[in-house]
């Protein structure tokens, strides 16, 4: 890596020269709150900066905790992490819209026969 100062790998840019790397999520993709738990759960591992925030893309200037750390590693674990947490949340949303229909469903269930239209 001799004078490589930095290098854009996928939606990354790996800056050797000052030690971070930028990640761009497409936030058609990601919701920002996908990309807030994500960099929450990564502040251990990186100082997180929100470089830019643009229309369809939000930046994030990630810079490693850990003296040696690569930074395409750490690029790539905060993209792993920003879809995992995608996928979870799915998986929530799904789980309540479940818990509603069943919700739905048993509201309309009457077993003493005591319910009345208000109509009637």
């Amino acid at each position: 890596m001799e004078n490589l100062q930095s290098q854009k790998i996928g939606n990354m840019e790996l800056h050797y020269d000052k030690n971070y790397v930028i990640v761009a999520i497409d936030t058609g993709i990601f919701s920002l709150d996908t990309v807030y738990i994500a960099s929450d759960l990564m502040k251990d591992k990186a100082d997180i900066t929100v470089s830019m925030n643009l229309k369809d893309k939000i930046l994030l200037q990630l810079a490693p905790k850990e003296k040696n750390k690569s930074l395409e590693e750490l690029g790539k674990e905060f993209n792993n992490m920003v879809i995992v947490c995608a996928a979870q949340s799915i998986k929530e949303n799904s789980r309540i819209d479940e818990n509603l229909d069943k919700m739905e469903q048993s509201s309309f269930e009457d077993s003493l026969g005591i319910s009345k239209l208000w109509s009637e």
